[in-house]
């Protein structure tokens, strides 16, 4: 995949934001199946500093 496909990749996954206990989290459907560049995308967020 590539570019355009990437992008509708990721923004097909099923999931939702969520507020709690001031943190954001983001709640993935469990019925979506893992795609490589969803994982990908997910250790990349995961290594990033905390904000502030």
């Amino acid at each position: 995949m590539r570019g355009k496909a990437h992008r509708l990749g990721l923004f097909s996954v099923a999931g939702r934001l969520a507020h709690h206990a001031r943190q954001t989290v983001l709640r993935l459907a469990a019925h979506h199946p893992p795609d490589p560049l969803t994982v990908e995308a997910m250790t990349t967020l995961r290594a990033l500093p905390a904000p502030g």
